[in-house]
């Protein structure tokens, strides 16, 4: 995984990246479900519960990948709990790549641990970018990595 770029929003940093990172699932116990990439830069935490007055995402379906290679539907009663059940320092990032970006300009949310958030920042050798700038010469190509 490559930092391509580093783009200031006024409170945090989100990275461009050259791809992806796959979040890999287990059950930590019966209501708790947590995920790392295979870096262990990134981690994610969802809590079984049901809230009687709307569902988690919205009431969203969707799915994520288990440590048996199966896919599991979390929308509605799981939630995202950040990085409960990790015993390490995180923080929120925004990611996205050069192509989900030209898709669509939202970064992806995750958490991150920090130490690897300052390895990242601390190896990456480019500008760093205001938020609404960058978003303006991306949209119109002026930007390549």
């Amino acid at each position: 995984m490559k930092v391509l770029a580093v783009i200031d929003t006024g409170l945090k940093y989100n990275f461009v990246l050259d791809e992806m990172p796959e979040m890999i699932h287990w059950f930590e116990t019966k209501e708790l479900i947590l995920g790392e990439d295979k870096t262990k830069t990134f981690v994610s935490s969802y809590e079984y519960y049901v809230d009687p007055f709307t569902g988690s995402f919205g009431g969203s379906n969707f799915y994520i990948t288990m440590d048996d290679g199966s896919e599991k539907d979390i929308g509605g009663v799981w939630w995202d709990r950040g990085s409960k059940g990790f015993n390490c320092k995180t923080q929120p990032i925004g990611i996205g790549t050069p192509e989900s970006l030209a898709d669509c300009f939202v970064f992806y949310a995750l958490t991150i641990k920090c130490r690897r958030y300052n390895q990242l920042l601390k190896e990456y050798q480019g500008k760093i970018y205001d938020a609404y700038n960058f978003q303006k010469i991306f949209q119109a190509g002026e930007w390549s990595c």
